[in-house]
């Protein structure tokens, strides 16, 4: 049994999927030990890793000092079993769109409501409708609304998986930085990402640029 150390959230807790996913495919047995403060996110955390089914996850509410996972190559375009969305009955051919990403008290980690507009009408231009996803849990006062027929609005109605099977099956993907651009990139999705402060731009330049993923990042946009 090999034992890691991990901790963050949910764009994390999909990294190190990427990262363990060459050792259980050869058949490792391993253990991840994550640490993170925030209980709520434990269960779509373990769901996350779900997508290695061999792997066993045992969560922390304080840091521990096992090795870290990061310390593994990544895997930058793995093969994995995500959910089956026919359900939803999505066109052909669709752009995905994610406005939201971290906790809900981020404000900071969205896209303006006018720049989202501004994305829905371009890709409208092009005929393409546009797929929204993201959290159920988002305040009333700061979700993003739009009137635009163009839109989808799957927020809060598919499971992870399925949202992750919906970035894989989109044309493009554009989203503010975090676990859902994450799996798009990882999927060969042309995508443009969004950034806020410093603290994005350097998890863009770790998780991204450094990676076979910036061949597929189309723009990184700071706002």
């Amino acid at each position: 049994m090999i034992e890691y150390g991990a901790e963050g959230t949910l764009g994390d807790a999909y990294m190190f999927v990427c990262r363990l996913y060459r050792s259980v495919k050869e058949g490792a047995k391993i253990t991840i030990h994550h640490y993170t403060r925030h209980r709520f996110w434990w269960p779509k955390i373990e769901n996350i890793y779900g997508l290695l089914p061999s792997l066993t996850v045992k969560f922390h509410d304080k840091p521990n000092g096992w090795k870290g996972v990061e310390r593994l190559e990544i895997t930058p375009f793995p093969e994995l079993p995500f959910a089956d969305p026919s359900r939803h009955n999505l066109p052909k051919e669709y752009v995905g769109l994610t406005v939201k990403t971290g906790r809900h008290s981020q404000k900071k980690r969205s896209i303006k409501p006018f720049i989202a507009e501004w994305i829905i009408e371009d890709y409208e231009d092009y005929g393409l409708p546009v797929v929204l996803l993201g959290d159920e849990l988002e305040a009333a006062g700061d979700r993003f609304e739009t009137k635009n027929k163009n839109v989808i609005d799957l927020r809060g109605k598919t499971t992870l998986w399925e949202a992750f099977a919906i970035c894989r099956d989109a044309k493009e993907f554009v989203g503010f930085q975090g676990m859902l651009s994450f799996v798009a990139l990882s999927q060969k999705v042309p995508t443009t990402v969004y950034v806020a402060h410093e603290t994005d731009r350097h998890a863009v330049q770790t998780n991204i640029m450094s990676t076979e993923w910036k061949n597929y990042c189309v723009e990184v946009v700071q706002i």
